[in-house]
């Protein structure tokens, strides 16, 4: 077949390009446009509550697993979080995390303690969270999620204080500083105020 203009050439290519790429996708192998759901081998993996809404301090969330063929819920996993501060300096950290609630529906309860927003007020960029949520262990499947934690305002209430110890036995290593040590830092969270 000899074709007479560069452009039918081309434009028959672009039809048969197209028809041969949907006859190769699975809809299964399409991941949504959603950055609260995440696609593994086996699961599909949502965080159910509202991302945009989170701040520096204590943050509860809900993580529901379904089955990836069948969409059904998957209780009694083996879940852990794993959340990493990627600063923009290239120091990395962790934050603490309470022990997740396997709410026996397919939805797991976790509670992380950020202790650094993702950005200043000034909107400078601190770095980004990486929440790993790990499927069957350290080797299991794997689910990212980043949420973008706001820094507190003046007029929220306290989330978070910082205590700093005050004896020479209570100091710790510190990279940041020209003496190598610093007082140790001890973080208070706020659950709930009653009168």
């Amino acid at each position: 077949m000899v074709f007479k203009s560069s452009k039918k050439f081309i434009q028959l290519f672009l039809s048969v390009f197209v028809l041969l790429s949907l006859q190769a996708c699975n809809e299964d192998d399409i991941i949504p446009d959603d950055p609260s759901v995440v696609l593994t081998d086996t699961y599909r993996v949502e965080y159910t509550s509202d991302m945009s809404m989170i701040k520096d301090g204590k943050s509860t969330f809900t993580i529901q697993i379904t089955d990836r063929v069948t969409n059904a819920a998957v209780p009694a996993l083996d879940v852990s979080v794993m959340p990493m501060m990627s600063m923009v300096s290239g120091m990395m950290h962790s934050t603490p995390i309470e022990a997740i609630i396997d709410n026996g529906d397919g939805t797991y309860e976790v509670t992380v303690y950020y202790l650094m927003a993702s950005s200043m007020m000034d909107g400078t960029v601190m770095g980004e969270w990486d929440l790993k949520v790990m499927i069957g262990g350290m080797m299991g499947e794997e689910a990212h999620f980043y949420p973008d934690v706001m820094m507190v305002m003046p007029m929220d209430d306290s989330v978070k204080v910082v205590l700093k110890g005050q004896f020479q036995s209570d100091m710790y290593p510190n990279m940041m500083l020209e003496t190598n040590e610093d007082n140790r830092p001890y973080f208070v969270f706020k659950n709930s105020l009653t009168e």
